[in-house]
């Protein structure tokens, strides 16, 4: 994705998961006797409640328990892709919001729920190597894959919506990144 993203921004992938969600999303936002909005969330960094969750093929899990039980990070790409990452913490922040405000009344139910803005997975793995210097005394060294020369801009996901509602998302990273590094140092650190 590149290019800026506001919520009327018409949905392309007919991948049957996002099928699924954009048809959940046109019942909330069209039902008259359903009190809801909708969230579109874009990549949450958190740690999961659960060793457990089927969430290691994320960018930012797999990377700390990279870290963790390798002590060197692996990107998968050249780390010029670029995403919007957001704290779970935001996230919860920003439910609390919606519920606690009655934003099921208002119109259009649709949200971004995003940073606003994109970095790159090098970036990312750069930030996870500065936290798991001070956490873990380690400075793992980053490996990527070799430069295609591609430079993409990466996508601007409009956040207006949910700042007309008060809502301002803080796009810190760090404390949800140390919280997942001792997650996994806690649950996948060898003996």
């Amino acid at each position: 994705l590149n290019g800026a993203y506001p919520e009327e921004t018409p949905t392309t992938n007919r991948h049957p998961y996002a099928e699924t969600h954009r048809r959940a999303e046109d019942l909330v936002c069209s039902a008259e006797d359903i009190e809801g909005v909708v969230l579109r969330l874009s990549n949450g960094v958190g740690a999961p409640m659960d060793r457990n969750a089927n969430c290691w093929m994320l960018i930012a899990n797999d990377l700390c328990r990279q870290v963790v039980e390798t002590g060197a990070l692996k990107l998968r790409g050249t780390g010029y892709e670029r995403r919007d990452f957001v704290p779970v913490s935001e996230v919860v922040r920003a439910v609390n919001i919606m519920v606690t405000h009655k934003a099921a009344v208002v119109s259009p139910k649709l949200f971004n729920l995003a940073a606003g803005f994109s970095i790159s997975t090098f970036d990312l793995a750069r930030m996870i190597a500065d936290r798991a210097e001070i956490l873990l005394k380690v400075r793992p060294e980053i490996h990527q894959a070799p430069d295609d020369g591609e430079r993409p801009a990466g996508p601007i996901l409009a956040i207006e919506r949910l700042s007309r509602m008060g809502f301002g998302v803080d796009p810190d990273l760090s404390d949800e990144i140390d919280r997942m590094i001792v997650f996994c140092r806690d649950e996948f650190r060898h003996a």
